[in-house]
């Protein structure tokens, strides 16, 4: 999973509720990435294999470019930020972008859900 994060504060949307310079620039950066990754995964792999622990073999997703098992996330702002229109560009970013659109809220959220789980 790869993950932009970007100012919590600040031109996170406009007046509408439609993504501001904040989220724009954080898209710009994932779909940067997912050229990156196309072109050169192989580089990616060396990087891995470098500061991995030398005594443990990486899974394959790690040694294979399979773009479907990539995930790409971009938080920017706070809950408040987000509208209806908002969140129907959250939900069409996802579907026709693969790109998940957060809050910093969403990730205080998930960090309380995992408390006390079993978890890596």
């Amino acid at each position: 999973m790869f993950v932009e994060l970007e100012n919590p504060y600040k031109n996170i949307t406009v007046q509408t509720g439609d993504l501001g310079a904040t989220f724009n620039k954080g898209i710009k950066q994932v779909n940067d990435w997912k050229r990156y990754l196309s072109a050169n995964f192989t580089t990616l792999e060396e990087t891995f294999n470098k500061y991995k622990n030398s005594t443990m073999e990486l899974p394959n997703e790690f040694k294979t470019y399979e773009p479907y098992r990539l995930h790409f996330a971009v938080v920017a702002g706070r809950r408040d930020d987000f509208n209806d229109t908002t969140r129907w560009h959250k939900r069409q970013l996802r579907s026709t972008n693969g790109i998940e659109i957060l809050h910093f809220d969403n990730l205080c959220d998930y960090a309380k859900e995992k408390i006390g789980q079993n978890t890596y």
